[in-house]
């Protein structure tokens, strides 16, 4: 398994708007806190990662966290966030298996071509989006036709979401910390329409933690139950949920959480199906 992150300058307009983030982590404009956070939670011996940046956010990567620098493939490039800079970077995992993670960076709409180009069509291919919705898009990559989908990009004001045809075999990830807000085009919300029918239909597959805090692995649903009873877990900690289709029989990696989402307050459990 190789994880590539598409990682650019952490923009002037996403540090004002995002107050949540530690000021020590915000000052980090070269250097997305997602990226760093990301990068320590994946270092295994059987994950690769690779980190696609400018050359300024590599140095300033590789003077504040040395450490972490030496454990992954940095690949720099000035056009992050171009279809280049992706094929970079997955390039150099030289792995079937890849998860992408973008950082911070807006990737090219019509990705579907380059795809083909290559012919990398791996079973798991995810874009990891930063809990701020600035410069975000919604991406999922067929894991059977390797056919790229978009459900939304954020401009940074208002999400100018559409959500395209769902594929019955696509691989979905959604950005969690905005779900409330977003309401698409065809009238449906995320919130109230589509998570529901995803928990119900065992779709969720587990979730990452966002860029403001360390990554823990807090286990079960019944722990982080506890954790939110205890008033330890934010419901805003969690930022994404992995939406896979149901059948899909690929076995989660070993570094997903438990089936879970939190939404509203609520814990929702893909194995249960309903609020707990």
């Amino acid at each position: 398994m190789s994880l590539v992150l598409l990682a650019g300058g952490y923009n002037n307009r996403m540090r004002r708007t995002d107050r949540t983030l530690p000021k020590s982590l915000v000052a980090l404009h070269d250097v997305p806190p997602v990226m760093i956070l990301l990068t320590q939670r994946f270092i295994r011996d059987d994950v690769q990662v690779v980190v696609t940046c400018d050359a300024q956010a590599a140095e300033t990567f590789r003077v504040l966290y040395p450490q972490v620098a030496r454990s992954v493939k940095i690949v720099e490039d000035d056009f992050v966030g171009t279809g280049r800079a992706l094929r970079m970077g997955v390039e150099a995992a030289r792995s079937r298996w890849v998860l992408v993670a973008n950082a911070d960076t807006i990737v090219p709409v019509d990705l579907t071509a380059w795809y083909r180009d290559i012919d990398l069509v791996a079973p798991v291919h995810q874009l990891l989006v930063p809990r701020s919705v600035q410069n975000s898009m919604l991406i999922g990559v067929d894991p059977v036709s390797g056919a790229v989908r978009h459900w939304g990009e954020g401009t940074g004001q208002s999400p100018a979401c559409r959500l395209q045809p769902a594929s019955s075999t696509g691989v979905y990830l959604v950005n969690r910390s905005s779900w409330l807000a977003w309401q698409y085009s065809d009238g449906l919300s995320l919130e109230s329409d589509i998570l529901p029918e995803a928990v119900s239909g065992g779709l969720v597959h587990g979730t990452i933690a966002p860029s403001s805090m360390p990554v823990f692995d807090y286990g079960t649903t019944e722990r982080l139950q506890e954790l939110q009873d205890n008033g330890r877990l934010r419901h805003d900690l969690l930022a994404a949920a992995h939406l896979v289709p149901k059948g899909y029989r690929c076995p989660p990696p070993s570094y997903i959480y438990e089936p879970m989402a939190i939404s509203s307050g609520r814990l929702l459990s893909a194995a249960s199906g309903a609020p707990s």
